[in-house]
């Protein structure tokens, strides 16, 4: 959840890729499907734009 000031929060959605490297050590990255549309984004929109994003990237990998 973030927040700017004395806005509410906003739930944000992410993909998280994680792999053991060598030395035993987890390495993480979350990824985010960025918006490119104007307007109000709900938190709808940026949980159906994870999914796409987790699907899109099932599919590659």
């Amino acid at each position: 959840m973030t927040s700017e000031g004395s806005q509410e929060g906003e739930q944000r959605y992410y993909v998280v890729l994680s792999a053991d490297q060598p030395d035993g050590e987890l390495w993480e990255h979350g990824l985010i499907y960025t918006r490119t549309e104007i307007g109000t984004d709900q938190y709808e929109q940026r949980h159906e734009r994870s999914k796409l994003l987790f699907t899109q990237l099932a599919d590659v990998l």
